[in-house]
């Protein structure tokens, strides 16, 4: 074999991550699923190739880092297909890090990052043709300073810096800049070794961001992120250490009055140091996570070995959601196999078997993943937001016509059972999980007699701030309307604005008319009462009013990531 057949034999056998639940199910039934890493240290400096691949995600990174030089280059690609959104990126990063002072003990860096990249885009209708097709050059700087102060014993520090990202939009409607995000970081480093045989180390991180609100609808003011963790390292003797961990996360993005996720970590591990040049590692970690935002928690349990190549380790992860009437229980297991693994230190719980795939989500929990034992009532109380009913119809609901030759009806219940139905039958679903979350929410429908043909979609109203939305299959659209305008008003405006793009386009106005309607009246198409005309309106078309942050196709620090 030569040095290339070589070489990808190793990146294939030694640089794995596979995960799967205990019923052996791959949770997007992938022929191939799974996270692969290369590293390659060496004294000219450090490669890195990373490869994500599942059903919805294929990524690829590759990090170059020449030794003694603050320099970092980064090559990033990412196609993603998630049932209603297509994306394609990619991204060139460019890092430079220097030392400003060097005064003794003290040191002030500075490290600064130039971001590049295309994002293709797309909304998917049912059997994913594109609803909506964009293109956009996206534009990111961060800059970072860290001071540091060192002793023989204990070294301290501070960090701080800040991003802004923008976009280039084009579509068919034309072309905008605008900004994307912005965001601020800042924290603290310590390290102590309090006795001979006692190191003691703290982290402390607070993360805030601000989204464009025009591009994303359903975000913080001010998104937040708060890591904290704390160790201390025993060294009982040369061969066994013990280290207890403690941390605490809090994570708040969408606009759903409570985090994203708050939790404590407890727990630690056992390292097994083996090998007369104590070179390998037996390592045993544990971590409880209990939860403050809602009832449930996550485990963790590994254990491995690792040495100056070949290095393996096994895990099992359990997570334990409690619901008011139900609980949903996930367990993964899987293994790791890679060259120059890394050491055995502390790793965050998020970043164990299947969840490697939210760095590519933008929300936490997406809300859109299906469960079959829930009634309708037990998956509304699951999702609990406008947003998650959405997505979770316009990526489990099927359209289907109505019963007896299209002049039936099903209800909420019976139209959730079947995971479809038609328009009407769809919204009154989703307006039914919607208003059980405390939410106004109306079906609307509206009809074009030169066509002879009418739509259904859902009209609804955002209690944490007031804006009209309406939700056709999947997608929301922003209604510009004054929240204390009249239903009367908002339902017409809903259809004024947005019907250029929905199932339904209005070809004549003088003959078009809407209505809102009780979705509790069986046959509720065909048994109109309240006719209202739209009447004049203009016929121009504008860009769609919905959402086109980046990182809602590409997730969360795409552009700046390694």
């Amino acid at each position: 074999m030569n040095r290339a057949q070589i070489g990808l034999l190793v990146f294939f056998l030694v640089s794995c991550c596979y995960a799967a639940d205990e019923s052996w199910r791959m949770e997007d039934a992938a022929p191939f699923s799974g996270s692969f890493l290369l590293d390659m240290p060496s004294s000219n400096g450090k490669a890195t190739v990373s490869i994500d691949t599942f059903k919805t995600v294929k990524s690829f990174n590759f990090l170059l880092q020449p030794a003694d030089s603050g320099n970092k280059f980064a090559v990033a690609f990412l196609s993603k297909e998630d049932g209603y959104r297509r994306a394609f990126a990619l991204r060139g990063k460019y890092s430079f890090r220097f030392n400003i002072l060097e005064r003794g003990n003290f040191v002030l860096a500075n490290e600064s990052t130039l971001a590049l990249g295309i994002l293709d885009g797309a909304y998917l209708m049912e059997m994913g043709d594109s609803r909506f097709k964009f293109a956009q050059m996206l534009f990111g700087l961060r800059d970072g300073f860290t001071a540091k102060v060192s002793a023989e014993n204990s070294r301290f520090g501070v960090r701080m810096g800040a991003d802004v990202s923008a976009a280039r939009l084009s579509d068919n409607y034309g072309n905008e800049t605008v900004w994307d995000s912005l965001s601020a970081r800042y924290g603290i480093f310590a390290e102590s070794r309090l006795a001979k045989n006692v190191l003691f180390q703290v982290n402390a991180d607070e993360w805030r961001k601000k989204y464009n609100p025009d591009k994303y609808f359903f975000v913080e003011k001010w998104a937040s992120e708060t890591r904290v963790s704390a160790e201390t390292t025993f060294s009982l003797n040369n061969r066994v250490d013990l280290v207890p961990l403690f941390g605490y996360r809090r994570f708040d993005l969408e606009r759903n009055e409570r985090p994203d996720l708050e939790r404590l970590e407890y727990g630690g591990r056992l390292i097994l140091k083996v090998g007369s040049s104590s070179d390998k590692k037996l390592f045993l970690n544990g971590i409880y996570a209990p939860w403050r935002h809602k009832s449930g928690y996550e485990n963790l349990i590994s254990a491995g070995v690792e040495s100056s190549g070949l290095s393996a380790e096994v895990f099992r992860r359990q997570t334990e959601d409690s619901y008011s009437t139900f609980e949903i229980t996930e367990r993964i297991i899987g293994a790791r196999l890679a060259w120059k693994f890394g050491n055995a230190g502390r790793k965050d719980l998020d970043s164990y078997g299947k969840t490697v795939k939210e760095k590519y989500d933008f929300y936490r929990d997406n809300g859109i993943k299906d469960n079959s034992s829930l009634t309708r009532i037990q998956q509304a109380e699951r999702l609990d937001t406008i947003r998650k009913v959405t997505e979770y119809a316009g990526n489990n609901f099927r359209y289907f016509s109505a019963s007896n030759n299209g002049w039936g009806f099903r209800n909420a219940d019976e139209a959730y059972n079947l995971r479809g139905g038609d328009c009407d039958e769809q919204s009154c679903t989703t307006v039914s999980m919607d208003r059980l979350n405390g939410y106004k929410a109306y079906n609307l429908n509206y009809y074009d007699l030169s066509q002879w043909r009418g739509h259904g979609v859902e009209l609804v109203q955002d209690k944490t701030n007031g804006q009209w939305f309406l939700s056709e299959y999947g997608t929301m659209f922003k209604v510009n309307v004054s929240p204390d305008a009249s239903l009367e008003t908002i339902a017409r405006e809903a259809v004024v604005q947005n019907h250029q793009d929905l199932s339904l386009v209005i070809s004549d106005p003088t003959r078009a008319y809407y209505e809102v309607i009780d979705c509790s009246i069986p046959g509720i198409y065909q048994e109109v009462t309240n006719f209202i005309n739209i009447g004049s309106m203009s016929m121009q078309r504008h860009r769609p009013n919905v959402e086109y942050g980046a990182e809602l196709f590409i997730g969360r620090n795409f552009l700046f990531g390694d």
